[in-house]
């Protein structure tokens, strides 16, 4: 076995011994994979010594600070209501798990693997997902206030009702995403992606937009109030009578838009929010 492979099988060791061990300290679940993991191909005839250690939780001993689970295989695993809190899983594979509910409070998640997970009602605060892959993952109702999504991948990604107040999304594909009545006030969206979204009833007020695609994206009942829509693209994007825009704005995309029924309207052209488009303008009501 190569040392890559003896860290990738250790990685994997403390994934599972977090889960058996849910009251080990980081440093007796990190010690015990280790020392499973150095003679992977030996069949164990006893426990090794450093296992003890996973029960060395002695009183008043805060267990696990900081639990690393850099690059560990938990695909699939059952963790809903798990505490997480602060743990470290970079790169992880965490696709299909049920996180549903778990407690993922300034948990570092940079460039892990998500697809399909369920994070339904998850508590992720501050955590840090940067470059990860949460395609199709279900985070309807999770608190995401504060997170770092830069770059993240959340196509098809379901945050109905997900709260993600301030939080970072700046260049994330957010293709096909189902945001509706997701709140995201004074959220960084500057170039994200967002072609065919569903962003019904969202809160954007005060969210930063520069250079964001809404290109055939729903913003029926959508608040934008204070957002800066700087050379945003809107094409074939679909408002409504409830819609509210920045001051400076609603009558540009009025006059860019056509009436589509039921009290909607849809941008015509491409390009810009400040692009000028040949189209019929539309009176103020």
């Amino acid at each position: 076995m190569t040392d890559a492979e003896r860290d990738a099988h250790a990685a994997r060791l403390r994934g599972l011994l977090y889960l058996a061990c849910p009251d080990a300290t980081a440093q007796g679940i990190e010690d015990t994979a280790r020392a499973i993991a150095i003679s992977p191909d030996d069949f164990p005839h006893a426990a090794v010594p450093q296992a003890a250690r996973l029960a060395a939780n002695a009183e008043g001993q805060i267990p696990r600070q900081r639990l690393n689970l850099d690059d560990a295989d938990l695909a699939g695993a059952d963790l809903g209501h798990a505490y997480l809190h602060r743990v470290g899983l970079s790169r992880a594979d965490l696709s299909r798990a049920d996180l549903s509910n778990a407690n993922l409070t300034s948990a570092c998640l940079t460039d892990a693997r998500l697809i399909g997970s369920n994070l339904m009602g998850a508590v992720l605060t501050q955590a840090r997902l940067a470059g990860a892959d949460l395609a199709e993952a279900n985070l309807g109702g999770a608190d995401l206030t504060e997170v770092n999504l830069s770059g993240a991948v959340l196509t098809n990604a379901d945050l109905r009702h997900a709260v993600l107040v301030g939080a970072r999304l700046k260049g994330a594909n957010l293709i096909g995403a189902y945001l509706n009545g997701a709140v995201l006030s004074s959220a960084y969206l500057d170039g994200a992606r967002l072609t065919g979204a569903i962003l019904t009833d969202v809160s954007l007020t005060g969210a930063n937009l520069v250079g964001a695609i809404l290109t055939d994206v729903s913003l029926s009942g959508a608040d934008l109030s204070g957002a800066d829509l700087t050379n945003s693209f809107f094409v074939h994007t679909v408002w409504s009578v409830r819609t509210v825009w920045p001051v400076g704005v609603a009558r540009q995309m009025r006059e860019r838009s056509v009436p589509i029924g039921n009290g909607q309207w849809q941008v015509q052209g491409s390009g810009s929010n400040g692009a000028e488009v040949e189209v019929p303008p539309v009176p103020v009501s």
